[in-house]
């Protein structure tokens, strides 16, 4: 980028060339950099040309100080390179609930009568995935805990922003989904299940209280503005109520709790899913975003729900049934309309939003297979489990992809926040989601 300007020693036109455009440099906020000017003044390195130019026309911009702009520009530079360790996003939670809806699978399958002949390899596979999502959601945790001690503005940015904020659920929904997907070898009792139920309860009611009042008054977060991503703060709901099945919180607690949640859940769904169609004629960048997957995840996690509701484990419910023709014409749609996975993720964690709606469909395929107890029931079950096994190995590659890359120094893991933060954009920018 070349900006021109007017020298305020002599009065010459003056063209600074910098590899950050006008706006970075005119918008820079020297309260948040002070501490950089003064530490950075007599060791700044930058390579910032100046080339004087006295036939060009004097433009109206206001006068920069080359001593100061240089040390701006290293600043800037300096701080966009901020290790991943020190800034992990919120949405790196996503991989931690792919791996974890994919133990759930396993586990699904190996109560599976037509999965009985494979039952070894499915407890297997419930196991690895089980440890792997501890590990990652472990690591994950551990990082976003010391970005909150080291760089609590760039949480505070999230929380504001109209979409991430949805992403704060995130490590609530893992919980859950260990739980539940948690192998059979060491389960926990009934009375450990709902300690962890009701720890996920009052943080799925902390953080989606705020979020709904959003949807009804906030002028930019309004349900109006609904994403697929706003379906993070729906789809708890439907975990809460298959835990709490699971666990019998009912006769122990005297709540309804399960029937209470799957409620809430399906009605803020339907305003959500409905708010998401009529919006994405005006959102063509959503296109092809993973985020359009999430659109099935919640209707496949109540259909297990509804289905756990029955109390007859030898049959599927008529509901729960209704609700897989949906899941699978919306998958179908999507899966027409074709997944992009090839350009560079815009942040860690977001392509793995292709695994977790397509874990849970297999799931409840699973389910309704060993249920109903068809032939064709479990073909389409076996499709549907190679569907998100295969969604799983393209989306596990190319982000090995893009680390070896990071390694190698060509990319990097980007976070728009971050650097729309170091842009000096304004809190009201970012509240906005203006890019």
């Amino acid at each position: 980028y070349t900006m021109t300007t007017q020298s305020p020693k002599d009065q010459r036109v003056v063209r600074i060339s910098s590899v950050y455009p006008p706006d970075v440099i005119q918008n820079h906020d020297a309260r948040d950099d002070v501490s950089d000017i003064n530490d950075e003044r007599e060791n700044d390195t930058t390579n910032v040309s100046f080339e004087a130019d006295n036939s060009s026309e004097q433009m109206n911009i206001p006068s920069i100080d080359p001593a100061n702009f240089s040390v701006t520009i290293e600043s800037i530079r300096r701080r966009l390179t901020i290790p991943l360790y020190r800034r992990m996003p919120n949405t790196a939670f996503g991989i931690a609930m792919g791996l974890a809806s994919h133990a759930i699978l396993w586990k699904t399958a190996t109560t599976a009568y037509f999965c009985k002949t494979n039952t070894d390899s499915a407890m297997f596979l419930n196991k690895f995935f089980w440890f792997a999502a501890v590990i990652v959601a472990s690591v994950v945790s551990f990082l976003y805990i010391l970005k909150m001690v080291l760089y609590p503005r760039f949480v505070r940015d999230e929380w504001k922003h109209p979409v991430r904020v949805h992403f704060c659920n995130t490590p609530h929904l893992v919980l859950l989904l260990l739980t539940i997907g948690v192998p059979n070898d060491f389960g926990p009792d009934n009375t450990t299940l709902r300690a962890i139920w009701g720890v996920a309860f009052v943080c799925q009611c902390a953080i989606t209280q705020s979020v709904y009042s959003r949807w009804m008054f906030s002028l930019n977060s309004s349900i109006k503005t609904a994403r697929p991503q706003f379906l993070l703060s729906t789809v708890g709901l439907f975990m809460l109520a298959v835990l709490g099945e699971q666990c019998d919180i009912e006769s122990a607690w005297g709540l309804n709790l399960p029937g209470f949640c799957f409620g809430a859940g399906a009605m803020f769904y339907m305003m959500v899913v409905i708010s998401v169609f009529n919006g994405l004629n005006q959102a063509r960048n959503e296109k092809k975003s993973p985020s359009l997957f999430m659109l099935f995840a919640p209707p496949s996690i109540a259909a297990v729900a509804l289905d756990l509701m029955d109390d007859d484990p030898d049959t599927f419910s008529d509901g729960a049934s209704m609700i897989v023709g949906w899941c699978l014409c919306l998958c179908l749609l999507l899966i027409k309309i074709g997944p992009g996975i090839s350009d560079k993720p815009p942040t860690m964690g977001t392509y793995w939003a292709y695994v977790f709606p397509l874990a849970s469909l297999a799931s409840l395929l699973i389910r309704y297979a060993d249920s109903v107890g068809s032939m064709s029931a479990r073909v389409l079950a076996i499709v549907y489990i190679s569907l998100a096994t295969l969604a799983l190995i393209i989306v596990l590659l190319r982000m090995t992809m893009h680390q070896i890359l990071v390694m190698k120094g060509v990319e990097r893991w980007e976070d728009p926040l971050v650097d729309k933060r170091y842009m000096h954009k304004s809190s009201k920018d970012i509240e906005t989601g203006i890019n």
